[in-house]
C-alpha cells in the first residue's frame, strides 16, 4: 500500500485516489461535490452518487440509504491532497476561460467536465503497475474492513 501511495504522489488524479483508499466507492467520489468537501474541518458528506450506465447514460441520484449518507473525517495527507487538486482545478480554470465547465465535482478532468468511475480504476491501477506492485487495486475490501 505505502507503495501505491508513493506511486500516485503527483498524480492530478492523487485526491480521488486517496478517498478510494479510504474505501470510498467509485460513485460515490464521482458523486462527491466541492460543497460536500470541508478542508477547514478535514470533513467529506456523502450524500450523492454518480454513474454512466453504457457509454453515455449518466445516472445520478441520493446514496443507497441513509447509512450511505455519511459525514467522514478526512485524514492530514488526503486533506493535504484536496487542497492541492483544488489549487490546480483553480489554475485549470484560469487557463481555460471561458470554456472551463463550473460543474461543481471533485473528479472532473482539466476542462473541469465530470469524470467517471473508470478514472477511479484505470489510473490507480497504471500507477500500482508503474509501482511495481503485483496485481489490481480494488478498494472493496477496504471498504468492508
Amino acid at each position: 500500500m505505502r507503495a501505491f501511495v508513493r506511486a500516485i504522489g503527483g498524480d492530478r488524479l492523487q485526491a480521488p485516489f486517496l478517498l478510494a483508499l479510504m474505501g470510498l466507492r467509485p460513485t460515490g467520489i464521482c458523486g462527491m461535490r466541492w460543497a460536500d468537501i470541508d478542508l477547514d474541518e478535514a470533513t467529506v458528506c456523502i450524500t450523492n452518487t454518480r454513474t454512466v450506465m453504457g457509454n453515455d447514460i449518466v445516472v445520478e441520484k441520493d446514496a443507497k440509504s441513509l447509512a450511505g449518507e455519511r459525514q467522514l473525517p478526512l485524514p492530514t495527507p488526503v486533506v493535504a491532497a484536496l487542497s492541492a487538486f483544488r489549487a490546480a482545478q483553480a489554475d485549470e480554470k484560469t487557463a481555460a476561460g471561458q470554456g472551463y465547465e463550473n460543474s461543481g465535482y471533485v473528479l472532473v478532468d482539466a476542462g473541469g467536465r465530470a469524470l467517471n468511475g473508470r478514472s477511479c480504476v484505470s489510473g490507480p491501477t497504471k500507477s500500482w503497475t508503474a509501482a511495481g506492485c503485483a496485481g489490481f487495486v480494488c478498494t472493496t475490501p477496504v471498504r468492508a474492513a
